[in-house]
């Protein structure tokens, strides 16, 4: 009996490529779905982490009867002189963050550090005060690490993960220190800084309310066009407030704000250059709290230096640079979400501001007791 064979017959060159067109056409259509998904899920992460720091500063409010203290024994400031601090003036340069470690369940960490040394020298070019030197957590030439960088290792630099949105690739430890704003060597980073008002870092100080400057507020109302009110913001050197203190609401109140810090990069609207990147672990002068800095003229550059995402420099601006410089020198809240940055308000909600929001308005709700309604946001 005969047999037939059936000779199989291969795909051709083209039908391949035609194949291979269409999988690829179908990736390029999913991979920004996937992209989107993923920075969805890292956004909700960012904002768990905020939630969290909400619950752990409601805590320590329970237990102290009153916030951490933004900062303490900080670098270049004295609470009665408001001097740079010298000689044997204690230098601590410790933040909130360090203090509400035991709350964001890293209990464990805070018992390892001694909150007698300084976490961080935070100079800003300055020499170093008195008693800085022999602090194992400092940088230490004599005493290299694993890559070659001076300082031992020590809980000042461990990266927490509570503390860092997951948007941002370039959240970890501080690269170097060695530059003329900080000193501060492999320090674990945070994206999440205190709310400071429109206070200047340096005056920023919680206990010299009587002597508490004024910002004049943009296109001041009724018959006074130089509208003045109060400019505290919830935190603050060596103090911060008290729930009842937020008399405006603590649900119209910022608390915490996002900032996206960045590595060498002048291309990215309101993100903290290198210089000033922001440590949970100490100090670093200009980089631990947002502020805002409202001008009732329009055109000056702080109504855009100090907003959610804005340039450090605009062409043409009041006070501003010569050219377009983007990048920032600290202060400014902002983040790798599009459109604006997550913000925790003093009754632990966590909201995200569009950055489009009126600069009048983002004082007012950066303002713990100034007296003015913020409106919808």
């Amino acid at each position: 009996m005969l047999r037939h064979v059936r000779k199989r017959r291969a795909f051709t060159l083209i039908e391949l490529l035609v194949v291979i067109a269409i999988i690829a056409i179908l990736v390029a259509l999913l991979l920004p779905a996937v992209q989107q998904a993923r920075e969805a899920a890292r956004r909700t992460q960012c904002k768990a982490n905020l939630k969290q720091i909400g619950i752990g500063l409601a805590n320590y409010h329970d237990a102290f009867n009153g916030l951490p203290p933004g900062t303490l024994s900080a670098n270049r400031v004295n609470d009665v002189t408001r001097a740079n601090v010298r000689g044997t003036d204690a230098v601590k340069n410790h933040t909130a963050l360090m203090l509400l470690l035991p709350y964001v369940d890293q209990a464990g960490l805070y018992q390892e550090i001694d909150f007698n040394q300084h976490s961080g020298e935070a100079l800003h070019g300055d020499s170093a005060p008195n008693g800085l030197a022999g602090n194992p957590w400092a940088s230490n030439p004599n005493n290299l690490g694993p890559d070659g960088v001076g300082g031992q290792e020590g809980p000042v630099h461990k990266i927490i993960p509570v503390f860092l949105c997951p948007s941002d690739n370039s959240a970890g430890l501080l690269s170097s220190g060695n530059n003329a704003h900080y000193k501060l060597d492999r320090h674990g980073r945070t994206n999440y800084l205190m709310g400071g008002g429109s206070r200047g870092w340096s005056v920023n100080h919680w206990q010299s309310v009587s002597r508490s400057s004024r910002w004049m507020r943009p296109n001041g109302t009724g018959t006074n066009p130089r509208l003045l009110y109060r400019d505290r913001g919830v935190f603050g050197h060596n103090g911060a407030a008290r729930i009842r203190d937020m008399t405006d609401g603590s649900s119209n109140t910022i608390a915490f704000g996002e900032a996206r810090q960045g590595i060498g990069s002048d291309t990215i609207p309101g993100i903290v250059n290198t210089a000033h990147s922001s440590a949970w672990s100490a100090y670093s002068w200009v980089s631990n709290f947002v502020v805002c800095h409202p001008n009732e003229n329009a055109n000056h550059i702080n109504n855009v230096r100090y907003h959610i995402n804005g340039p450090r420099n605009v062409p043409g601006m009041t006070s501003g640079g010569n050219k377009l410089r983007v990048n920032h020198h600290g202060g400014t809240a902002s983040s790798a979400h599009v459109g604006g940055a997550h913000f925790l308000f003093g009754d632990g909600a966590v909201k995200f501001l569009n950055e489009s929001i009126g600069v009048a308005q983002y004082a007012t709700l950066m303002y713990m007791a100034d007296g003015e309604l913020s409106g919808e946001f």
